[in-house]
This record gives C-alpha cells, structure tokens and sequence, in this order.
C-alpha cells in the first residue's frame, strides 16, 4: 500500500503549497505569480536532469506538451481563485475535483459509479453549498446563486473541471515514460508556456522581475514543495489507478483549510472546517 503514503505525502505537501500560495498572492498578480511560480518550478526541476530520457518519441513530446497547457491553465485559474478569495473557502472548493472525474469518466469513458460513489458525490456538493452558505441550514438557490455570480469561484470550478481530465491524460503518459523525464519535461513546457503569456498579455520580463522581487522567498519554497507532491503523485499514478490516488491527494483541501483559515484569522472559520470534513469523506467515498 505504498501508493496512499505517496498519495498522502502529496496532499500535504500540496496543501502547504496552497497556503504559501495564498501568502505570495496578497501581494501579486495572479499572471507575475505563475509564470515565476513556472520558471522556478523548472529550474528546481533541474536535479532530475541526469535521470531525464530525451529518447522518445516525437508522439511523447506532443502529448507531453498538451498536458502542459492543461496544467498552465489550471495554475493560472487557481492563482486567480485563490488570490481574491479566502483560503478556507478555495482549498475546500478544489475537492470538486474528484467528483468532477468521477461524473466524466461515466459520460465519456462509460465507467460504471457505484451507489456509494454518488453518494460521495452527494457529499462534495452538500460541502460545497455549506462553504458558500457559510451555515449548516441550507437555503438550496443561495449558495449556487453565489457560486455562478462571484467569478473567482468559477476560476477554482474550471481548473478543476480541466484537472478532471488532466488526470487521465497523466495516467496515460505515466504508463510508457518514466516520472523524472516526466516532471523534467512538463515543468520545461509549463514554463515555457507562461513565459509567452506574461510577453503577450503582461508586462514581459519586468513583470517577471517584479514577481521575483515581490514574491521570490514564497515562490522558492512553493517550488520545492510543488517538485516533492508532483514525484510523489506521479509515484503513485505508476503504482495504483487515477480514481484512487486522485481523491487522496485532494485531501490537502483539509490540511490547507485548517492550516490557512488558522494562519490567516479567517471568516466562519469552524463552519469552513466542517464542510471541508463533508468533502473529504465525500473524495473518500468516490475512490471506493
């Protein structure tokens, strides 16, 4: 059962990052943030440059690189989530994830959800609705009316929603190419990826300066933090299947939750950790 203490290091380590993530963005941009968050991500990637295979196919690289735009937009979505809104509200929200999964392999894929599975399902949408509504008495149109009308909400929803596919795309390049040349490469594309965004829509290589000035102590740590979930996620995906590990990973919902609702002296704190423990035994039910 190695898998779910890799799964586990990787949803702690990934909830530290979100609350360090939080910290770094009260006072920078979403789009500064991620591209730097990117080129450092790449260069602690570096270590892993005597175990990199470039020998592939070409094949490899394309799919490779489609998983890094995947992964571009979801960095970028929930940087600018989680900037405007509280971390105890947009760690929990990030457990849509699995359930999300769960509902596009049975539409696409045909995959069979057991009773216990909606169940589960049930659970993350009732923890969400309570994180909205911050109470335990439930008006049913309240809480959606605030999920479609606060658009830093739908930043954290579309990232998951691209996650949900993500997941299966990792798994599959994950079962012909080995996890360092993995990582090595998806951190090189991600970077390159933001790099041509900050140019095009930002301010170029002074908003990336100004990110590092702003934010580079908050961005180092998050890197290396980010280095140890993705080898141990990625571990994992090679040992066990996605709708298994995934879920467990997303469990670093509640570490950030306690510890960013905590740190940050944040609103309806409590009931915040409530719906957290909702989602959590949701993911849990959705990975049986």
């Amino acid at each position: 059962m190695s898998w779910i203490l890799f799964a586990l290091g990787a949803a702690l380590a990934s909830g530290l990052m979100i609350v360090i993530e939080k910290k770094a963005l009260m006072k920078e941009h979403a789009m500064e943030f991620s591209a730097v968050f990117a080129i450092f991500s790449f260069i602690v990637s570096l270590v892993f440059l005597p175990k990199v295979n470039f020998n592939l196919p070409f094949q490899s690289y394309i799919f490779i690189y489609i998983a890094s735009l995947f992964i571009t937009a979801i960095l970028f979505f929930e940087a600018k989530g989680i900037r405007h809104l509280e971390v105890s509200v947009a760690a929990p929200l990030l457990n849509l994830g699995p359930a999300l999964t769960a509902i596009f392999a049975f539409i696409v894929l045909g995959e069979t959800i057991s009773y216990i599975n909606v169940g589960g399902i049930l659970l993350i949408v009732i923890g969400a609705y309570i994180l909205e509504s911050n109470k335990l008495s439930i008006h049913i149109l309240e809480p959606l009316k605030k999920i479609i009308s606060h658009k830093h909400t739908l930043y954290i929803i579309a990232a998951m929603v691209l996650l949900s596919v993500l997941v299966i795309i990792n798994k599959s390049i994950l079962t012909t190419i080995d996890v360092y040349t993995f990582i090595f490469l998806y951190s090189g594309f991600t970077a390159i990826n933001f790099t041509l965004l900050i140019h095009k829509y930002h301010d170029g290589i002074k908003g990336i300066i100004h990110g590092v000035k702003n934010a580079g102590r908050f961005i180092i740590v998050m890197s290396v933090l980010l280095l140890m979930a993705r080898l141990l996620y990625f571990n994992a995906l090679t040992i066990a299947k996605a709708s298994l590990v995934f879920p467990i990973v997303k469990m670093n919902a509640f570490f950030s939750t306690i510890i960013g609702g905590a740190l940050f002296h944040e609103h309806h704190y409590r009931i915040r950790i409530i719906a957290s423990l909702v989602m959590v035994l949701g993911v849990i039910l959705v990975a049986i």
